[in-house]
C-alpha cells in the first residue's frame, strides 16, 4: 500500500501537467482566429507541440492509469475512482 501511495504523487503531477498543457493548447487554438499578422503565428507553437505529442500523451496517461489500477487491485486498494476518469473539455 505504501508503494501505491508513493506512485500517486508522480501520477498526480503528470495528470496536472497534462491538463495544464491541454488548457494552454486550447487557449492557443482560440487565439488563432484573431491572428492577422503572419509574425504572430509564433504564438501557436504550444498548440502545434501539444497536437504533435497528443497521441503519446494519451497513450502514456492510459498506460499509467491502468498500471496504477492494477497495482491497487493487487493490493486490495479501492480504485473505482481511477477507472472513471473523464478528460474535461
Amino acid at each position: 500500500k505504501a508503494a501505491f501511495q508513493q506512485a500517486m504523487v508522480p501520477y498526480a503531477r503528470g495528470t496536472i501537467a497534462m491538463f495544464s498543457s491541454l488548457n494552454i493548447a486550447k487557449d492557443a487554438a482560440s487565439d488563432i482566429s484573431g491572428i492577422k499578422n503572419p509574425l504572430d503565428l509564433r504564438k501557436i507553437g504550444s498548440l502545434i507541440y501539444v497536437v504533435k505529442e497528443l497521441p503519446k500523451l494519451i497513450t502514456n496517461f492510459s498506460s499509467s492509469t491502468k498500471s496504477l489500477i492494477g497495482m491497487g487491485k493487487a493490493n486490495n486498494i479501492e480504485t473505482d475512482s481511477l477507472s472513471n476518469i473523464e478528460i474535461p473539455t
